[in-house]
């Protein structure tokens, strides 16, 4: 995992990736949010790209050791 300053995650990125963290598929997130699977695969790689983690596991581990989740 990379070392940078984090770029700001924005509220739905938020949204997105406490979704994220609870196991759920971009179609399901999608519909809970009511947006399309395309937004929500946009938001997870520019929260990829801002925290410079390269999974969704790496990125729940990111946004709990900095205060994101729970």
């Amino acid at each position: 995992m990379m070392l940078i300053t984090p770029m700001p995650i924005s509220k739905r990125e938020k949204e997105v990736l406490q979704l994220v963290a609870l196991g759920e598929t971009s179609i399901r997130i999608a519909k809970q949010l009511g947006i399309s699977k395309y937004t929500v695969d946009n938001h997870r790689k520019n929260m990829l790209r801002k925290t410079g983690t390269n999974s969704s596991l790496e990125l729940v581990m990111w946004a709990t050791k900095e205060g994101f989740l729970g």
